[in-house]
């Protein structure tokens, strides 16, 4: 009688011999680099795909059924051998894809612990869908049966919770079958964070279908007793109970680095300052859960922040049940239209996931939320304007000679999202003394150029006199909206501010700052389309990736400045200097105060006697350790015109550039910890998907270490594997006999 040890034994050894099996490991090797590395893709969305086929032709190498009847073991300690043996072969290749994973924060960022634990769970789906593979083959005389019906059952097992997208299904049946999708289940751990309910769901699978492969196997023997049906039933419904149990009482363990998915400090002691109850409303659609994975980690973060603290209300709501779109509407709150299907084709419908938190009679809201990224900032800086009575207050002014409202509307709507209470104003306003440094609220001025003297030392006044401010402009202007001819504002000397700014030891560079990491512009030829030439255009750098913009920026003819800390210090201030451009950048001069703009005239390199190297082009002055001035050298990025450029033709809006307005005003306001509760969802994404591009990446670099090495280690362990079954393989194919 052999025991499950020897069995699990015997079938490793079967498959290792086998040089399909090395084959498919190769298949998996390939595609996997390739889809990670060279197409950027995510791991763990490639693999289910994948696996579709991979798992069932690595179980059709093992003894199918009928062979399986003659071993001297029992039905149910055999099915476990196959299982495990299974999953290991399949684990043992997945180990070559981790080089590919890893090898992306060389130009990106892949947190360690949320690829451990995307891993730890893509362990427990190959052994899950290794079950139900060996179940197939178990119960099927036939092995193209077999491996159809487990490949067809696998890929609806991967794919449950799509398929309400493409079919109409009553909603208790898109709700099976999304607690069914085994992708679903694997959402969270690809993340960072490890859930017991998707933990007891592969868990109970895989004991369901090990068990359900020992019952096909007692069914071919002939054994249809009333003992055995009853086994059955009472196996099938202790697993049911399990899962059942699991999403009632579950736990969550989050990983990635940050917290992203925990409840910050910030947030917890703001809470503790309720004295009245607060109720936070959820109102999501149910074909949006059923649809996409994320919302249930919307739903479980405000669960938590509303457990974080004592006197938190939380409620969860579908519009549509409850009747409650004319609440929504009272609120500002409108659905979004997504496609769905139906029995009479595709449909568009609107659907919520928006929140409102009530406090004291008032309430904010978040309009329309989908994944945790920045959720914890949205609730945060809602509760705290609720608590504190009173929003950031900001002053928009435009000194160049554009209109806030028509030039920059979604740097308006932008900072109006992040909560802050916005007001434009004309230049005008700094002539009778408009700013009051004491009233609390920031500046934000668009570029200086049309600044009179007098408003500009009304700039300076309002810095010295204890307010904060944040300027975007250059030394020059650009024709825009025309033919992106530009020209120094009358002379470096003569654009007021840049002239005042020398006071606190920020001078701009005379020149444009221009790079080879730049913005690549698509021509088309006037009357013929066709005709497409793309080009680079170093006049609009690219920023990589650092600490002020951890996401990169473009920029559009933008200026460098340069910082004297000793002129600083005689103001009282401390200069520290922000975003910096690659090394391979230069000051692009000009002749006559005039700077060549055309794209098919600008040189993409230093022309002799130009200034080269890695250029400043945002500063920040600190007075008594506290954020007093930003000064960033571009005064067009923000504006809609530019921003549609920075987007390019997926329609998708660049808020990369908002995003560092807003996080340098917050940072003035004091509101640091609220740019970190921004910023701690950056990688919300899937932990094992595409990487930021970068100049430190090689792809050849990459193809060697996630490819090659790899890929040799396979063959020597397969030639290794060879060697040993020449010297012991007449031995061990006499044990196993004619099995095969």
């Amino acid at each position: 009688m052999w025991s499950l040890g020897s069995l699990y034994r015997r079938f490793i050894f079967r498959l290792s011999i086998s040089p399909f099996l090395w084959v498919l490991g190769l298949f998996l090797l390939l595609a996997s680099c390739l889809h990670t590395v060279l197409f950027t893709g995510g791991f763990f969305s490639f693999f289910p795909g994948f696996s579709i086929v991979l798992i069932p032709a690595v179980a059709s190498i093992l003894p199918g059924g009928d062979d399986r009847l003659s071993l001297p073991i029992s039905d149910l300690a055999a099915s476990f051998a196959q299982v495990l043996s299974l999953a290991s072969v399949q684990v043992f290749f997945l180990l070559f894809t981790v080089p590919a994973t890893f090898w992306m924060p060389a130009a990106g960022s892949v947190e360690g612990a949320a690829v451990a634990t995307g891993y730890a769970v893509l362990v427990l789906y190959v052994a899950s869908a290794s079950a139900l593979c060996t179940f197939f083959f178990s119960l099927l005389q036939n092995r193209g049966t077999a491996f159809a019906s487990s490949s067809l059952v696998l890929a609806l097992f991967s794919y449950a919770h799509v398929a309400a997208q493409y079919v109409g299904l009553p909603r208790f049946v898109s709700s099976f079958l999304m607690a069914l999708s085994f992708s679903w289940h694997a959402d969270a751990a690809s993340k960072g964070v490890l859930d017991s309910r998707d933990i007891f769901f592969y868990i109970s699978a895989f004991l369901f279908f090990s068990c359900a492969a020992a019952a096909a196997m007692q069914w071919r023997r002939g054994n249809s007793s009333w003992n055995f049906r009853r086994l059955v039933a009472l196996v099938l419904a202790a697993l049911i109970l399990l899962v059942l149990d699991s999403n009632i009482y579950y736990a969550r363990l989050d990983v990635t680095k940050g917290k992203r998915f925990s409840v910050s400090r910030y947030s917890s002691s703001l809470l503790a300052e309720l004295d009245s109850p607060l109720s936070i409303s959820y109102y999501r659609s149910s074909s949006l859960r059923r649809l996409y994975p994320q919302v249930r980690d919307v739903e479980d973060f405000i669960r938590l922040y509303a457990e974080s603290a004592k006197g938190v209300e939380f409620e969860l709501l579908d519009p549509a049940e409850k009747g409650l779109e004319g609440r929504l509407e009272g609120y500002g709150i409108r659905g979004q239209d997504i496609e769905l299907s139906s029995a009479s084709g595709k449909i568009l419908s609107k659907v919520f996931s928006a929140v409102a938190i009530s406090y004291k009679g008032n309430t904010e809201v978040i309009p329309f939320v989908m994944g945790v990224g920045s959720l914890e900032y949205d609730l945060t800086v809602r509760i705290q304007s609720l608590l504190r009575g009173r929003k950031s207050g900001l002053c928009i002014i435009a000194g160049n000679g554009l209109s806030v409202d028509g030039d920059y509307p979604q740097l308006l709507s932008w900072l109006s999202l992040q909560g802050f209470s916005v007001r434009e104003e004309s230049p005008a306003v700094l002539d009778n003394g408009g700013l009051d440094p004491i009233g609390g609220d920031c500046l934000l001025l668009l570029g200086s150029s049309e600044l009179s003297l007098w408003q500009a030392q009304a700039v300076l006044s309002y810095i010295d006199g204890g307010g904060k401010a944040f300027i975007a402009t250059t030394p020059y202007t650009v024709a825009v909206e025309g033919d992106w001819s530009a020209s120094e504002s009358g002379g470096m000397v003569q654009d007021e501010l840049v002239r005042l700014l020398m006071k606190y030891g920020i001078y701009f560079k005379d020149g444009m700052t221009a790079s080879s990491s730049c913005f690549q512009l698509t021509m088309m030829g006037e009357g013929d389309t066709s005709k497409v030439e793309r080009l680079d255009y170093p006049l609009w750098p690219s920023i990589l990736p650092q600490e002020d913009a951890l996401n990169g920026l473009s920029l559009f003819w933008p200026c460098a400045v340069e910082l004297d800390g000793e002129v600083a210090e005689q103001e009282g201030l401390a200069l520290v200097a922000g975003i910096r451009t690659s090394g391979n950048s230069w000051q692009s001069g000009g002749e006559d105060g005039k700077f060549i703009t055309n794209p098919f005239s600008v040189s993409p390199s230093a022309l002799p006697g130009e200034e080269e190297g890695s250029f400043t082009l945002s500063a920040c002055a600190y007075r008594d350790g506290k954020p007093a001035l930003y000064v960033l050298g571009d005064q067009y990025a923000p504006s809609s015109r530019m921003l549609a450029f920075a987007s390019g033709p997926s329609g998708a809006i660049d808020t990369r550039m908002l995003e560092f307005i807003s996080d340098g005003i917050l940072r003035l306001e004091g509101q640091g910890e609220l740019v970190k509760l921004k910023h701690k969802g950056e990688r919300a994404g899937t932990a094992l998907e595409n990487r930021a591009g970068g100049e430190a990446y090689s792809l050849g670099k990459a193809l060697f270490v996630c490819l090659a090495v790899p890929l040799l280690l396979m063959l020597l362990l397969f030639v290794a594997v060879r060697a040993a079954r020449e010297r012991f393989g007449r031995k061990l194919l006499l044990t196993w006999g004619k099995s095969s």
